[in-house]
């Protein structure tokens, strides 16, 4: 019985975890993290490196985010700085798009 105990304590440990990163990435970037009921959160491991978080009852999308295993035992401050990171590059790529557009005569 210790074995199942000590199994569901693991797996909440892990859930709080990942639910505390999605809370970063709503924190960081809402316009593409809307908030998230901690209920509605569900995530699978690919075995290799990647946790899939979906929100179940998301309307628009069922991906939440993307974590990578690494990133549980990281500090915050690293996983915002991350965050950031990924959110410049997606608003730079945007912009940049935007441009092409417009050199194209918004074709």
């Amino acid at each position: 019985m210790n074995d199942y105990k000590n199994y569901f304590i693991e797996h909440e440990k892990l859930r709080n975890r990942i639910i505390s990163i999605c809370m970063l990435f709503h924190q960081e970037d809402p316009e593409l993290y809307p908030d998230i009921c901690i209920e509605d959160i569900v995530f699978i491991y690919d075995n290799q490196i990647t946790l899939t978080v979906w929100n179940i009852n998301s309307i628009y999308q069922d991906v939440y985010c993307y974590i990578s295993i690494e990133w549980l035992d990281e500090d915050n401050e690293a996983i915002i700085k991350k965050i950031l990171l990924h959110k410049k590059e997606r608003e730079d790529y945007n912009k940049s798009m935007i441009e092409k557009i417009k050199g194209n005569g918004g074709k």
